[in-house]
């Protein structure tokens, strides 16, 4: 069976990576943050229901928003809400469920447990409506993200962290995606024979770092594009 010499060098590639994936001696490198997009949602007025034995319990409706970023925009549908605990120590457990409407018509339905934590003087200050900087007070959040659209498939996939501001008559959610690169431990795996070949290394290397730089979203595109840099 005769096969080009792209076919060969993509072959060795492959089988390089795959033995260096494997290897023990891969360089670590330690999770990053990728902005994705945020949320700004409406919020109605807390529905206070009292002490229930676990902390105070309260629920805030959802009844909108707006959905903007580089990987996704649309709006928020109306109807999630955030039910809280206030416990005796001050701190507030988060858990906002939410659906989001992709500009596309995509639905994406959001559970997303929280933590917010502020010196009392600063909740005050919070819950009269005031705009408190964000350096004041701690609001964070770790969505799940879940979807059928194959276009947003990989935040099924991934775990997300979010800073929290809040406004007068609403919050503001910023996404970003926890992401682990691989490109340290694969910078060795361009064969330096195979760079005259190839035509160029740097174009060679480009390719293996858009399909690595985030390994689990990696599929057939992004494997195109290092067969067409050979």
């Amino acid at each position: 069976m005769n096969i080009s010499r792209r076919q060969a060098i993509f072959a060795c590639l492959a089988a390089r990576v795959a033995a260096t994936m494997e290897a023990s001696t891969m360089e670590p490198n330690d999770p990053g943050l990728r902005f994705v997009f945020q949320v700004v949602a409406k919020l109605e007025k807390p529905l206070i229901l009292g002490q229930t034995g676990i902390g105070e319990r309260r629920i805030i409706g959802i009844t909108g928003g707006t959905v903007k970023g580089p990987e996704l925009n649309g709006v928020v549908v109306p109807g999630g809400a955030d039910w809280q605990i206030v416990r005796d120590d001050g701190v507030c457990e988060i858990s906002a469920r939410y659906t989001l409407r992709a500009d596309d018509g995509a639905l994406i339905y959001v559970d997303a447990p929280g933590i917010r934590e502020a010196a009392p003087a600063v909740i005050e200050r919070l819950n009269s409506g005031e705009t408190v900087d964000p350096s004041e007070y701690y609001f964070r959040t770790t969505p799940r993200l879940e979807t059928a659209a194959k276009k947003y498939a990989w935040m099924n996939r991934r775990l997300f962290v979010c800073k929290g501001i809040r406004h007068r008559n609403g919050v503001e959610i910023r996404y970003y995606v926890v992401t682990c690169s691989l490109i340290g431990g694969l910078k060795h795996v361009i064969p330096y024979p195979f760079a005259g070949l190839a035509g160029s290394r740097r174009s060679l290397s480009k390719a293996f770092a858009g399909a690595y730089a985030d390994p689990l979203r990696t599929g057939p595109e992004s494997v195109r594009q290092v067969y067409a840099a050979l």
